[in-house]
Parts: C-alpha cells; structure tokens; sequence
C-alpha cells in the first residue's frame, strides 16, 4: 500500500518564476530507504475551481519542457564527522623485478604464504 506523506503547502500568485520548496525530510526519507521511494506528487488546487488542476495548465514544466526551464533539486550534504570524507592516500606499488633464471627451493615452501 502506498502512503503519500505531507511535505509542503504553498500559496502563490500567477507570477512567472521558480516555485521553492523545502524537500528535506523526503530525501532524508530516501537515503536511509531507497526502496520506499515514491518520488514527489505535486497537487495543485485553486481556491476557486473544485478540482486538481494538470501543472500544464498553469505553465509548470515538467522533463520535456526546455532543459533551462525544467525543475531541479539542489542538496546541501552536512558531514556527520569533523572534517567530511577523508581519503586514505594509498602507497605507490613498486614492481619487483624478475630475474632471468627462477628455481624452486623445497626447502623454503611453506602452503601457508
């Protein structure tokens, strides 16, 4: 069964330009349970019409409108460290070199190594 969960209640007039909402709690919802992932359901209603308006209808673009008008998430990530990732600097490998000649000594097999 599929729940869909408040996020955000907005009011705006008939302006032309971005529309922001505060998605937070649905992508912390995310990252700790992908599998849970409904996306975002976007219900527009008029005060004075009675039924769900299409986001067409109002001039809200979706992914096939142009690239520089399509709608968009920026994210800010907080470390739970002190300082963030830190990546471990690994050393360089040296390749041995090989000798010409190789022999098998009985004596220094060990099946552990």
């Amino acid at each position: 069964e599929k729940v869909l969960n408040y996020v955000s209640d907005q009011k705006i007039t008939f302006d032309e330009g971005w529309v922001t909402f505060n998605v937070t709690e649905p992508f912390i919802q995310w990252v700790s349970f992908p599998h849970n992932n409904l996306g975002l359901y976007l219900r527009i209603r008029a005060h004075t019409i009675e039924r769900d308006i299409d986001p067409q209808e109002i001039g809200i673009i979706g992914t096939n409108g142009p690239k520089d008008r399509q709608p968009f998430t920026i994210a800010f990530f907080k470390s739970r460290g002190s300082g963030g990732r830190v990546r471990k600097v690994r050393q360089v490998s040296r390749k041995r070199q090989r000798s010409d000649v190789s022999f098998y000594d009985h004596d220094e097999w060990n099946p552990y190594l």
